[in-house]
């Protein structure tokens, strides 16, 4: 019952990867913003092959601690309002803005603003423009400060093939048929630019033409590699229905090798990245788990909803909690019965409304038993339609299309859990973006969201009201 992602590769190839905690922004090698971006024109010189199209953005910004009190994280990103920069430098810099590169592409002046912030603005400009950013950026440099975001900031971004250096062409076997993942650069310009750099190396092994390649990539990157976070991927062969594309090793900081006097050719302290410290499971931990005390929610749960359609007790049923459906397909699959899927995200403009699927699916279904799984999904736009489905599930009369009396009706109403399936869930990402955790951890922290996870879901019989 798995449904691959459409966007996975065909033909996953191994290769190495370098790619630093998801989010985390580097001090670029060179401070001076001039010399920040002839660091980034030499890189993309002799590496770059834009997959799509470069982008160059202006963006101006104005926070204060009030109007993020409600985003503890965003607060944190943003950071305290800097002291030293009045209101009124911030809207000369935004005027000044205004004149030199016209109105902006997007602002909150003409549409909606997130909700956290009290004003922004953002000009798309092309490459050719870079010079006239500089200058701007010079200028209003006191707006250009903060610990992580700045009021006022300049960004170049590009998705990339990478290329030889020599001879500029571009390295074979890369594509997306391969890799799930591309090569990227983004570099925040402002008055102590940052940067991210992630690398698709489409070289099978990290020997040692690996290792020298990545020493090439070094002497021109705008930021210092750092060793810790490169990744032997190697595709899964053991399970062909696996999620998991890619068997994942950790490279140690030895794999690039060490100079003639026996250190290290990559520095880990000259990156700048701080490794997050992680509350990994210990040895103790991983042996004194029980994992049929876990799964004892899930298979209450699973039983309730198996009994509900086999029986067909229930008019419909609402399965309440951070959960996929998987449990209603896997019951529907043991029970052999055809199961149709709607999801209420409608992830692309020109897809037909919520409403018109339904009537269109249930129109089409035949009077033999079957399942109508309906998953809402928790995206504010798309709460007036969980909402009127929720209101109808008594009815079995779905935006004016009746049930069939054989289809099973099974409602998925997405939360986020409680707490504990939060911080659960969390640490299982950041032990995955660090990397430094082992196979046998992950999996140990994956099974504990899990267990969090099915304590947190709900079934409830809807009886029907006609």
């Amino acid at each position: 019952m798995t449904e691959h992602n459409p966007y996975w590769p065909t033909e996953p190839r191994a290769h190495v990867a370098y790619r630093p905690p998801y989010g985390v922004q580097q001090p670029t090698r060179a401070v001076a913003l001039r010399d920040v971006w002839r660091e980034v024109s030499l890189f993309r010189e002799r590496f770059i092959a834009p997959i799509e199209s470069e982008y160059l953005m202006l963006s101006t910004q104005r926070w204060s601690v009030e109007s993020l009190a409600n985003e503890p994280g965003m607060l944190e990103w943003f950071g305290v309002w800097p002291p030293e920069l009045s209101r009124s430098e911030f809207d000369a810099a935004v005027h000044l803005a205004r004149r030199r590169f016209g109105e902006p592409n997007y602002s909150s002046d003409t549409r909606e603003r997130r909700e956290e912030l009290e004003e922004e603005h953002h000009w798309h400009l092309p490459l050719a423009r870079v010079d006239e950013l500089l200058e701007y950026l010079e200028t209003v440099a006191s707006c250009t400060v903060g610990s992580h975001a700045a009021p006022v900031s300049g960004r170049y971004g590009c998705p990339f093939w990478l290329r030889d250096p020599t001879t500029g062409v571009v390295l074979p076997g890369q594509s997306r048929r391969h890799f799930p993942v591309t090569s990227q650069l983004d570099v925040e310009l402002r008055q102590r630019s940052t940067a991210s750099l992630q690398l698709i190396i489409p070289f099978a092994e990290p020997d040692e033409t690996t290792a020298d390649f990545v020493m090439t990539v070094q002497e021109y990157a705008p930021v210092w590699i750092d060793p810790r976070y490169f990744n032997h991927l190697v595709p899964e062969t053991d399970d062909e229905d696996s999620e998991r594309l890619y068997r994942r090793r950790r490279l140690a900081p030895e794999w690039i090798g060490r100079t003639a006097t026996g250190e290290l050719r990559l520095d880990a302290s000259r990156s700048g990245i701080v490794p997050q410290v992680l509350n990994l499971p210990t040895a103790e931990d991983l042996a004194n788990e029980d994992r049929e005390a876990d799964l004892a929610p899930y298979r209450e749960n699973f039983y309730a909803v198996y009994g509900a359609l086999r029986e067909h007790s229930a008019a419909a049923l609402l399965v309440r909690g951070p959960t996929d459906g998987y449990m209603v397909e896997q019951a529907a699959m043991q029970l052999g019965l055809p199961i149709h899927k709607v999801n209420t995200l409608r992830s692309n403009k020109d897809a037909p409304s919520v409403a018109e699927t339904i009537r269109t699916l249930v129109w089409g279904l035949e009077d033999r038993p079957a399942v109508l799984l309906v998953e809402l999904m928790p995206q504010r736009g798309e709460r007036t339609a969980n909402q009127a489905i929720l209101a109808q599930m008594a009815t079995r009369t779905l935006d004016r299309a009746t049930l069939p009396p054989s289809v099973r009706l099974v409602v998925i109403e997405a939360t986020l859990g409680s707490d504990a399936t939060r911080k659960a869930g969390e640490l299982e990402a950041e032990a995955r973006r660090e990397g430094f955790a082992t196979r046998e951890q992950l999996d140990y922290l994956d099974r504990r969201h899990s267990a969090a996870a099915y304590r947190d879901v709900e079934v409830i019989p809807v009886p029907y009201a006609p």
